[in-house]
């Protein structure tokens, strides 16, 4: 073999070698036992658990892809690109850049934030001096689940939910004040009835990107504190005058401070062009404003 093609052939292995990834430290993501809704078995592995690993946002085993920073050398005249799209695992989502949304993606991951991913790809071969080969799309096996800041395709789904989970922790919920019954001072050994506005559900409006959410909070639990004794948990607000729905029997005279009522609210949604609502995972507690009750000893007097 002459010098040349020596020399060639080195420099072909050079640049071969220059094309290949370069190796990251790859992080699994969770895989779903299951992808999709009721009776989706025609999906892509359903059922199994395939332990798919995902790389800056783009599966490890497809061949041939360049580098992570994306940059060709000119002398390079052969390449792969890679193009991927992140789907909800929802029952009719059928390929690349669908965006139904469905309570099967929105809860079958364990995080709040995450919601559950098929992943497509689609692979282009480019050469110098040629038209581009565009390949199919292919689904990758199994499923992702992925947060907002996890790594993956186009992730907006996913940090659109994440948003309106995180935002019903900050909604201006109601801080209702405690009713206490008998007013201004209450009785020893007489039951005291506490109350604090009604059941109904409060309802918001938040946007994120191109999504619109309608919020329904609804309250779950009143926690009553009495300035004595245990907190004392109710499922209804109280109703004022019954001494059989909420109320205390303080066995003291004096002035009992720092008397509130914790309010924990649950919540739903739904998102603008969908019918399907949603559950809030999390919860929201909010404190009334704290009051005291002044309780005095009652005192028998003879009527003659």
């Amino acid at each position: 073999m002459s010098t040349r093609r020596v020399v060639t052939a080195m420099a072909t292995l050079l640049l071969l070698l220059l094309v290949q990834p370069v190796a990251q430290a790859d992080e699994p993501l969770p895989l779903c036992a299951s992808c999709g809704g009721a009776n989706d078995s025609d999906v892509a592995g359903a059922g199994e658990d395939l332990q798919v690993t995902f790389k800056h946002g783009r599966s490890d085993h497809v061949p041939n892809r360049p580098g992570p920073d994306n940059v060709y050398r000119p002398e390079i005249t052969t390449w792969d690109t890679i193009e991927e799209s992140a789907v909800p695992t929802c029952y009719g989502n059928r390929g690349p850049n669908a965006d139904v949304m469905c309570m099967a993606a929105a809860t079958a991951c364990a995080a709040d934030d995450q919601v559950q991913f098929w992943i497509y790809h689609q692979v282009t071969h480019h050469e110098v001096g040629k038209p581009d080969v565009v390949g199919p799309w292919t689904k990758e096996p199994g499923s992702y689940c992925l947060g907002p800041d996890d790594p993956g395709p186009d992730n907006g789904v996913a940090q659109a939910f994440a948003f309106v989970q995180s935002e019903f922790a900050r909604l201006p919920l109601p801080r209702i004040a405690p009713k206490v019954e008998p007013a201004p001072k209450a009785l020893v050994n007489v039951p005291t009835v506490f109350s604090a506005g009604s059941a109904d559900a409060v309802h918001f409006t938040r946007s994120f990107g191109a999504f619109t959410f309608d919020i329904t909070a609804k309250p779950q639990t009143w926690t009553w504190h009495y300035g004595e004794g245990e907190p004392d948990p109710h499922t209804g607000p109280g109703t004022p005058g019954d001494p059989d729905d909420t109320s205390h029997t303080y066995t003291k005279a004096g002035t009992y401070k720092n008397v509130y009522v914790a309010v924990t609210w649950g919540g739903t949604f739904t998102v603008t062009g969908s019918s399907e609502v949603f559950p809030i995972r999390g919860t929201a507690t909010v404190s009334s404003p704290r009051t005291q009750v002044d309780v005095r000893q009652a005192r028998s007097q003879l009527v003659r």
